[in-house]
C-alpha cells in the first residue's frame, strides 16, 4: 500500500481522538486492526483503499480465522474498517465500502466453567455452628445462587418482598425485564432464614434488598464477586468461584438428573433453548446410563439366548 494511503489511517486515528473523543483503548484497538488490513493489502499488492473489495475482505477474514483470531476480534476489525471507510467517504470522496454485506463469523460460544458434585460438596462443607454474620450472609448468597440458578444481577437486585420462604419461591427480573419465579431449595431456605434473623440488625430504614452490607445498604455485584472468590479460597479452591460458575453447576446438575432441557430453560430464564443447550456437556458415561435405562431395546439380558 502506498505511503499516502497509509497516512490516511493516521489521519483517521487523529480524527477519532480530537473530533470524536474516543478513548485511548479504542483508538489503539482500531489502529491495531487497520494495520492488519494494510498488511493484507501489501501482501495482495493492493495499492490504495479504492481497490479493496468485498471478496478480498472475506479472504482476509478467512485467513485471520484460520490463524486463530477469535470471532470477537474479527468483528472488531470489521467495525474498525467500516468506520474507516465512512471517514474516507466524508474526507476523501471514496464511496465504495468493501465491508457492505460482510457477515462476521458468529461469536464463539465457549462452554462456561462448572463445578462437579464433589466440588459443590467441598464448597458447602461448612460448620453449621458458625455465628459470624458476614459469613452467614455469604453462605446464604452461595446457597441461593446454586439453589435457583440466578444471574449475578438478579441476585444483587433482589428485594425482600420477592423472596417467599413459606412457598419456597423467588421472583426475579431477568434479561429484557422479564420476570420469572424459581424454586428455592430446602438447604438454601434454612440458611436464608438464619441470614434474615441477622439482617434486621444491619439494615437501614427503607432498604429493601435481600443482601446488604454491614452499613445497611444493598451489596453491589462487584462486592458479591469478591466475597465469592474469598469464600472459594477459604474452602480450598485454586480456581475462581464466581456466580456464573454456580449458575452453570445448577443447570448442569439438573440436566444430568432430569434430562429435561425445556424445564431448565424456564428456570434459567433463557428466551431460546439453543442458549440452554450450551449447558448440556453431559459426559458419555451419564448418557450411556440414561440410554440403557430409557431405551426399550437397550436393556441387555443377563445371558445371551
Amino acid at each position: 500500500m502506498e505511503n499516502h494511503q497509509k497516512i490516511w489511517v493516521d489521519n483517521f486515528i487523529h480524527h477519532l481522538k480530537y473530533e470524536r473523543n474516543l478513548s485511548l483503548h479504542t483508538m489503539t484497538s482500531y489502529h491495531h486492526d487497520l494495520k492488519k488490513v494494510m498488511a493484507f493489502c501489501d501482501q495482495e499488492k493492493i495499492s490504495n483503499w479504492k481497490q479493496l473489495n468485498s471478496r478480498e475482505v472475506r479472504a482476509l477474514i478467512t485467513s485471520l480465522y484460520k490463524e486463530g483470531l477469535s470471532s470477537r476480534s474479527i468483528q472488531r476489525l470489521l467495525s474498525a474498517t467500516r468506520s474507516f471507510y465512512i471517514y474516507l467517504r466524508k474526507e476523501h470522496g471514496i464511496d465504495n465500502s468493501p465491508i457492505e454485506n460482510i457477515t462476521p463469523p458468529k461469536e464463539d460460544r465457549k462452554l462456561p466453567n462448572s463445578l462437579d458434585t464433589d466440588q459443590i460438596a467441598q464448597l458447602f462443607n461448612i460448620n453449621s455452628e458458625i455465628n459470624n454474620e458476614l459469613l452467614i450472609r455469604d453462605w446464604a448468597i452461595l446457597e441461593l445462587f446454586y439453589s435457583s440458578g440466578l444471574r449475578l444481577s438478579e441476585l444483587a437486585h433482589l428485594d425482600r418482598e420477592n423472596l417467599d420462604l413459606n412457598s419456597g419461591m423467588v421472583r426475579v427480573v431477568g434479561k429484557g425485564s422479564k420476570t420469572r419465579e424459581v424454586p428455592v431449595g430446602r438447604q438454601a431456605m434454612v440458611v436464608l432464614s438464619r441470614w434474615f434473623s441477622l439482617r434486621s440488625a444491619w439494615i437501614r430504614s427503607g432498604e429493601q434488598a435481600v443482601f446488604i452490607t454491614r452499613r445497611g445498604y444493598r451489596i453491589s455485584p462487584r462486592a458479591i464477586q469478591k466475597r465469592l472468590n474469598l469464600w472459594g479460597r477459604m474452602q480450598g479452591f485454586n480456581v475462581a468461584i464466581h456466580p456464573h460458575r454456580l449458575r452453570h453447576a445448577f443447570a448442569t446438575h439438573l440436566l444430568e438428573n432430569s434430562s429435561d432441557l425445556r424445564a431448565v430453560q424456564e428456570l434459567l430464564g433463557h428466551e431460546n433453548i439453543s442458549t440452554t443447550q450450551i449447558y448440556t456437556h453431559l459426559d458419555f458415561q451419564h448418557l450411556a446410563k440414561v440410554y440403557d435405562q430409557a431405551h426399550p431395546r437397550a436393556k441387555r439380558k443377563a445371558h445371551p439366548p
